[in-house]
């Protein structure tokens, strides 16, 4: 991690060490794992939040698919009602469906 820290000075980019996390992601049960960037020490995470997917360090991905499952109703219980309306017309309708 010192070389990173060394080349990311040398462009003018510091690492916010608050935001900086780790995790490591194995089949195995890894204990003891630390990461220091400028003396201070990197917290281990269990799990992320990367761009909208839950990642989590024994790369488990029954938490994300239930959570896009929850996401998904709620979605299709929102439009629905559009679906099921009588007010708009069916062309009405169609638009919305391709939108």
């Amino acid at each position: 991690m010192n070389r990173i820290t060394e080349t990311s000075r040398t462009y003018k980019l510091d690492i916010n060490t608050t935001k900086t996390k780790l995790m490591i992601i194995s089949k195995k049960n890894v204990t003891g794992a630390n990461l220091y960037v400028n003396q201070l020490r990197i917290e281990l995470a269990s799990q992320y939040n990367y761009l909208g997917t839950i990642i989590n360090e024994s790369w488990d991905n029954t938490q994300e698919i239930k959570c896009r499952i929850i996401k998904s109703k709620s979605l299709f219980l929102t439009v629905s009602s559009v679906f099921k309306s009588h007010d708009l017309t069916l062309k009405t309708k169609g638009n919305t469906q391709k939108s």
